[in-house]
């Protein structure tokens, strides 16, 4: 499943929140410096993704598929980064915003292809 750039960025910042604890609408939005009408947005469209389950009054819960995307594109959005930070000598703010900017117009296939490729040259560095 492809997502876009500020799908891949509310999926994270849900699944690193999540991991410390129940998250609300509310905690998302100050996190990312967004308004809740564009969180619970997103929450809509990734309850129907199946990536998000949503009760009533009750905090944000990801669902199994939700955290193996999220784990995902974590790790892709980790290789990338450092590959255009390493590479083009950019900051890690703006290799991070770069990053998100490609995984969010790639296709899953490509982002996979890519992301392989990374991690076998930082395997191949290491040894």
């Amino acid at each position: 499943m492809k997502l876009s750039r500020a799908q891949i960025q509310y999926l994270l910042m849900i699944y690193e929140m999540l991991e410390k604890g129940p998250v609300r609408l509310r905690d998302i939005a100050d996190a990312l410096q967004v308004s809740k009408p564009s969180v619970h947005g997103m929450e809509e469209q990734f309850v129907r993704l199946g990536l998000l389950e949503k009760k009533r009054y009750a905090p944000v819960q990801m669902t199994e598929i939700g955290k193996r995307m999220a784990q995902e594109y974590k790790i892709s959005l980790s290789l990338l980064s450092e590959s255009l930070a390493n590479t083009f000598q950019l900051s890690s703010d703006i290799a991070r915003e770069s990053a998100l900017v490609l995984l969010g117009e790639w296709s899953e296939e490509y982002r996979m292809q890519v992301c392989l490729s990374l991690n076998r040259q930082k395997t191949d560095k290491l040894n």
